[in-house]
């Protein structure tokens, strides 16, 4: 069997669709013993590329995206700050902490903030800034002083057993950095 459709003048045949039955069997999954996880209390870690924190429209934006997702850490980039205005974002929400770090010269093409909920944020002993971006990798000296530092963070840390997330922007321009 099959129907005819027509648009104007023209008739094409279209086989008869065919019905079927999908038989959905609900499936209980648990965590594994070896990774047994309450969770109720993950630590969602995100990154977001803003393109400007400039706006206190688009700071509210970034806490509401925040709380809606239920988001415990998250990586904001490009915020394009001055250390100034990048100081008071935030300095009143007393259930959140940031970090970030700021580019004077250079604020329309950088900047790193990272919003954290104080349930977490209280666990942070120590902070490393590297100027305007966490990884900027522009030029050749620039990445060799990235990774260096980056060695030194990683050295001291895995010595203390710890567990390391390593988070920043990176829009590597790959024509400058093979040259």
């Amino acid at each position: 069997m099959s129907i005819k459709t027509g648009l104007g003048n023209s008739t094409t045949e279209q086989p008869t669709p065919i019905q079927s039955t999908m038989i959905v069997q609900p499936i209980d999954i648990y965590p594994s013993i070896d990774s047994i996880m309450d969770i109720n209390n993950t630590f969602k870690i995100t990154t977001i590329n803003v393109s400007g924190l400039n706006t206190i429209l688009k700071q509210e934006q970034v806490l509401n995206y925040m709380k809606i997702n239920k988001i415990s850490c998250l990586i904001v980039t490009e915020t394009k700050l001055q250390t100034a205005s990048a100081k008071m974002i935030y300095k009143d929400f007393k259930d959140i902490t940031t970090w970030w770090s700021c580019d004077d010269d250079n604020h329309f093409l950088t900047g790193v903030r990272i919003i954290m909920n104080n349930d977490y944020a209280k666990y942070v002993i120590k902070k490393d800034i590297i100027e305007g971006q966490a990884l900027k990798l522009t030029y050749k000296d620039e990445i060799l002083e990235f990774y260096t530092k980056l060695e030194e963070i990683l050295t001291v840390e895995k010595k203390l057993q710890a567990k390391i997330v390593c988070v920043g922007d990176f829009n590597a321009s790959y024509d400058t950095a093979i040259a």
